[in-house]
């Protein structure tokens, strides 16, 4: 439950307040920061000098302290956006093309993103909304056609859907998942991952996401033929598990580029850990299709794996030749305490690659320990780079 005060009261907007800003009025919700927090917002009232009252109210998370709350405060309109501050932390609010409001909070060094929708239907539909604390942005489970290499049958490849706020042929990301380390062994075949922060910061620039699962994970049909870290590696099973995965990725390319809800020319590939190297590989092998990567702490085994079961050097070459054919821009998203690879050997990754020949910029940020491998679920270090980036693209 999200706790909302017993006496909220959404007034109707004044005689001389702005067009914009009454549009803000009402309640929203059907969301979390980050996916992780449930959140709403309530706009009460408005000015007529550029000011809202709101209850700004969140639900309960294990990772949260202080949480479930509300509060009422005043917030303030600074150009097409509605600040609301809570002393030590800001949150900033913009309504999307399609009516969504976007919210990025930033506070105790962190940042983060929820896409809420407008609550219609009066206090009960507010309660029943706040009483839903599982409801999230994301937009719906579709499934990408494939023919199984194994079988020749045809399979299904399950993906999260996130539409953009844009209503005719939105650009594209197609955001790649690690692997399974750390993921029970019975759950690997359900469990579905989505990339919570990073979708929402993509809808707020208004891009659409597809989040797909690669074979025998999260739904997906075939087998799942990724070792993990619970079986000594060999230069030719690393091998057969990266063409496993670019056969996947080249499955949900297919699809996207002839799928009327987006356009199919427009798809930037991104991807965390294993979906980063993915994401950087599949670029270089089908030059042209993509318009960039970005890839966050992108590589297939760690760094002690690799030097204990390859001899060192697999990941090396592999950037390596794909920088000779790579023609799209990248951008490399690291920290630097990384429980799978540090920096040095990051850099020389990168230098091998930008010296065949690839667009490319690597960031390092000192990140918590322990915390680096999953900086793309802090945005707090990687948002100004990342914005800069996309810009770039178009």
């Amino acid at each position: 439950m999200i706790p909302l005060p017993d006496d909220i009261d959404i007034r109707p907007a004044p005689g001389g307040s702005m067009p914009r800003q009454r549009l803000f009025l009402g309640a929203w919700g059907g969301d979390a920061w980050g996916d992780v927090l449930p959140t709403m917002l309530v706009v009460e009232a408005i000015g007529t000098n550029d000011t809202a009252d709101v209850v700004y109210a969140i639900g309960h998370s294990p990772w949260v302290p202080n949480s479930p709350q509300s509060t009422r405060a005043r917030g303030r309109f600074e150009g097409h956006e509605l600040l609301v501050d809570f002393g030590t932390a800001r949150t900033r609010w913009r309504l999307l093309a399609d009516g969504r409001l976007f919210g990025r909070y930033e506070g105790g060094g962190m940042v983060s993103y929820c896409v809420l929708r407008r609550i219609e239907g009066g206090i009960d539909a507010i309660r029943a909304a706040a009483a839903d604390t599982g409801a999230r942005c994301h937009g719906r489970a579709i499934d990408i056609p494939m023919t199984d290499p194994d079988s020749g049958a045809p399979i299904g490849l399950k993906a999260t859907y996130t539409p953009s706020p844009q209503i005719q042929c939105p650009p594209l990301v197609l955001i790649n998942h690690g692997s399974a380390d750390g993921t029970p062994r019975e759950e690997i075949a359900s469990r579905v991952i989505r990339h919570g922060q990073l979708s929402r910061f993509f809808v707020g620039l208004g891009w659409a996401v597809l989040e797909p699962m690669r074979r025998g994970r999260g739904g997906s049909g075939g087998r799942y033929v990724e070792q993990d870290f619970d079986h000594a590696p060999t230069v030719d099973s690393s091998e057969a598990e990266l063409a496993a995965g670019l056969a996947d990725l080249r499955a949900a390319m297919d699809f996207v580029r002839s799928w009327p809800e987006v356009d199919g020319r427009r798809v930037l590939l991104a991807g965390q850990s294993r979906g980063g190297f993915l994401a950087t590989m599949y670029e270089a092998a089908h030059p042209g299709e993509a318009l960039g990567v970005l890839d966050f702490a992108g590589g297939w085994w760690s760094e002690a794996w690799e030097r204990d079961h390859l001899g060192g050097g697999w990941q090396t070459g592999r950037f390596a030749t794909a920088g000779a054919t790579s023609r799209a821009l990248s951008l490399w998203l690291y920290g630097t305490i990384d429980d799978y690879y540090g920096p040095d050997i990051v850099e020389s990754w990168h230098r091998a690659y930008a010296a065949a020949g690839a667009r490319t910029a690597l960031r390092l940020f000192e990140t918590p320990k322990d915390s680096g491998h999953h900086i793309v679920a802090m945005p707090g270090f990687w948002e100004a780079d990342a914005t800069a980036f996309v810009a770039s693209l178009s």
